[in-house]
């Protein structure tokens, strides 16, 4: 698309020409800043970012790309950006500050509007959110919804919210009158899954989530939120679920915590998705299929996540739908076993296993870094090369459990990927040259150049004397 629309015109067209291409809102090429990764892994799963980064920079001289970002937005790009265009001898890349926008003119005259019932300090209202909003045409649309919705709430200068995110409170309080405490609970609910999701959420995708007034609920937030012609739900602005995801600035009553809503969604895609052996759910939606490792990961673990990733028929549900790398990626990105992810799915029934998520997502990061690039020119061979694997993997376990083996397998299974080492027992300050398992096989003793013998169990490594 880049090649046919752009290069070959401008070559064409433009020649002699300086070309800008303005790149607007690169932060929200990401639709949700995942904290688990680091700048690299969020700025890559930045699209916006990526487009830039891999296409437009090969366009011919004279063409600069003008992208604009909130500075404090997490996966903006702009680490990114300067780290892929500076390592590739582009030009520089160069960042400026905006401090105000261009006065919003209409915006300002929709809120006179607004405003001309509430005496003659119309002017100074205006005036002081301008002033407060630094020229934010969304601070002052807010402001508008707020005066047409409680007008006494902004009648003078001196009751102008502080920030957009007061703003949104303001108005919030204003709608409690209409949708009641029960009706705002409801929209917090449904902001905690809005907030969650990696992309806007059709009506019918709400009601699997257990939103059968998801519509109804979208229509009582007023301007908030509306659905599009395509059925699906988006907020007014992106600053909308950021005041609903601040504990501070929505206060208790309504904040909306993204960790439940990966929770609700998580739930609701487990029940799509394949489980092994079982035939249940044979044909997943590419929705439930991508985003499935991310929702379960960043909703704390969610019950029943060991089954999705140590399910060879869910992987291969994924590389047949050609999403096997992306969703690579999310495992990829899920903390080490040792760090958030913990062991609260390991008693999940559905594994049919004593061994824990951490294990699991151990042996799932090998497995699939090793066959990436196969099982996405060939989906089924996961099953052969579940059973290659060693047998201490947990998906040569589970290929088992189907049935017998394929005629074919290998005799050797080459340990570079699963090492034969358990733990690691560190303690002597000295070379160790001799070791002995006691006759119970429960502690092993040491003998090292520090001139002492340690004494250690063998199931924990903990140094019992």
């Amino acid at each position: 698309a880049v090649e046919a629309l752009l290069r070959v015109p401008i070559e064409r067209h433009l020649q002699g020409r300086r070309v800008a291409i303005v790149v607007d809102a690169l932060d929200e090429g990401v639709s949700i800043a995942e904290e688990r990764l680091t700048w690299m892994h969020r700025c890559w799963q930045n699209r916006m970012a990526r487009l830039v980064c891999l296409h437009l920079r090969r366009l011919p001289e004279g063409v600069a790309v003008v992208a604009t970002s909130r500075a404090a937005a997490a996966g903006g790009g702009y680490e990114y950006l300067e780290h892929l265009m500076l390592s590739r001898d582009a030009e520089a890349v160069t960042r400026r500050a905006v401090e105000a926008l261009i006065r919003p003119a209409d915006a300002y005259a929709a809120l006179r509007g607004a405003l001309r019932g509430e005496g003659g300090g119309s002017e100074a209202v205006v005036a002081e959110v301008e002033r407060r909003g630094r020229g934010s045409m969304v601070f002052c649309r807010v402001v508008r919804e707020v005066v047409e919705r409680a007008p006494s709430a902004v009648g003078v200068a001196e009751r102008v919210p502080a920030g957009v995110g007061a703003a949104y409170r303001a108005y919030l309080e204003a709608l409690r009158g209409e949708l009641g405490r029960a009706g705002c609970a409801r929209l917090v609910e449904l902001v905690r899954v809005l907030a969650a999701a990696r992309e806007p959420l059709s009506i019918s995708r709400l009601m699997r989530c257990g939103f059968a007034d998801a519509a109804e609920v979208v229509r009582g937030a007023g301007f908030l939120f509306r659905v599009s012609p395509e059925f699906k739900v988006l907020a007014f602005h992106k600053t909308v679920l950021d005041f609903f995801t601040d504990r501070a600035a929505a206060g208790e009553e309504f904040f909306a915590d993204p960790a439940l809503g990966h929770r609700v969604l998580f739930a609701a895609i487990a029940r799509e998705l394949p489980r092994d052996g079982s035939g249940a759910g044979a044909s997943p939606s590419a929705f439930a299929l991508r985003h499935a490792l991310a929702h379960g990961f960043a909703g704390g673990s969610a019950p029943g996540l060991a089954r999705v990733v140590g399910g060879l028929e869910f992987w291969c549900a994924c590389y047949k739908a050609g999403l096997g790398e992306a969703v690579l990626y999310d495992l990829l990105g899920a903390e080490d076993e040792r760090g958030a992810v913990t062991a609260g799915d390991e008693a999940d029934g559905a594994c049919g296993d004593e061994a824990s998520l951490p294990a699991i997502l151990r042996d799932a990061k090998r497995f699939f870094t090793r066959y990436n690039v196969e099982l996405a020119r060939d989906p089924d061979m996961i099953w052969l090369r579940a059973h290659d694997s060693p047998d201490e993997c947990w998906f040569f376990r589970q290929v088992c459990e189907r049935g017998p083996p394929p005629s074919g397998r290998l005799l050797y299974k080459p340990s570079a990927v699963w090492t034969p080492e358990l733990m690691a027992i560190r303690g002597h300050d000295g070379a160790v040259y001799s070791v002995a398992f006691s006759v119970d096989g429960k502690t092993v003793a040491s003998g090292s150049d520090d001139k002492t013998v340690r004494l250690w169990d063998a199931a924990t490594g903990e140094e019992k004397a």
